[in-house]
């Protein structure tokens, strides 16, 4: 029997030449591998690359966490910067480059559980958006669509930019839609009959009734004015970052100032959720939380003294 050498073996299938490398390679979402390359490219510039990871100790790990502090960012944030941080000296033990992991016993920051940091959309700013967008035009049923699934079902930018129409489906009488969330796990989510009206018209009218298409496209648009005219031209759907440049061109055209990005409109769904009086644990499974905890966090109500714990009391 003939012995292959390791190093051949590395070149046919292209190993990772270097810890980082490695790490993000490893990462099963291309999301969290995108999220992981641009961390630890910071940190790197911070030290000097990747050639200085074996002169790294605890106390240049702190002096980054505090720096990045002083630059900042929130907490989460950093906390997620030093995840990457720990796997990439984790991964470079590994190799034998370095001895010890120098940031396996830095803190991160502590943060406040209580609430989530993303901006909201109230009921009525959501309303406001919904109404400034023009559906009479291909580009705006794309949009509005959008908008409404995103608020009714308060689903993930990434599970609806991974959704085709061949996840539509029906049950119990019911349009569904079948997603995959966090962590690879699927569930069903209930499509109000106005979400299901608003996508069929985009579907409609994007040459989309039949076969399986992404749900939501690209759009161009040519000439000007009366003249323009809009086509679906990109096959592989809408992107991540396309959901979240239609998310905030909308909201800023409606004269929404807030910091408004894809992850406000689940924070409205479940607030709105759990303020219409939908059961915490209904409202867990259809934001696709794995805690409870997670999904009181989103809840903007909980403060709400108009409305207080203290005025079901009665003694």
């Amino acid at each position: 029997m003939k012995l292959v050498p390791i190093t051949t073996i590395n070149r046919a299938i292209d190993l990772p030449k270097t810890a980082s490398e490695a790490v993000i390679s490893g990462q099963l979402s291309k999301n969290t591998s995108r999220a992981y390359a641009g961390d630890i490219r910071a940190f790197l510039a911070f030290i000097g690359g990747e050639d200085r990871l074996q002169h790294v100790g605890k106390d240049l790990v702190v002096a980054y966490r505090n720096h990045l502090l002083e630059d900042g960012y929130k907490p989460a944030t950093i906390n997620r910067k030093l995840s990457s941080i720990r796997q990439l000296f984790s991964e470079a033990q590994e190799r034998r480059i370095i001895e010890a992991n120098p940031a396996a016993k830095v803190k991160g920051i502590k943060q406040d559980n209580n609430y989530s940091p993303t901006a909201g959309i109230s009921k009525d700013e959501a309303r406001k958006i919904l109404d400034s967008i023009d559906t009479n035009i291909l580009i705006g049923k794309r949009d509005y669509a959008l908008w409404m699934l995103m608020l009714r079902t308060g689903l993930r930018r990434q599970e609806i930019a991974h959704c085709r129409t061949g996840n539509l489906s029906e049950r119990d009488g019911h349009k569904i839609l079948t997603v995959i969330g966090k962590g690879n796990k699927t569930r069903m989510a209930k499509l109000p009959v106005d979400v299901v009206r608003a996508l069929d018209e985009w579907f409609s009218a994007a040459g989309m009734e039949n076969g399986d298409y992404p749900l939501f496209s690209e759009v161009r648009k040519t000439g000007r004015g009366k003249d323009a005219t809009y086509t679906v031209v990109d096959a592989n759907g809408l992107s991540v970052d396309g959901i979240w440049h239609i998310i905030r061109r909308r909201a800023r055209a409606a004269g929404i100032t807030a910091n408004i990005t894809p992850h406000s409109t689940r924070v409205c769904f479940i607030t709105l959720a759990l303020k219409g009086g939908a059961a915490l644990h209904k409202v867990q499974y259809a934001a696709g939380h794995a805690d409870p905890r997670t999904t009181e966090r989103y809840d903007r109500e909980q403060d709400n003294l108009d409305d207080n714990a203290v005025d079901y009391v009665r003694i």
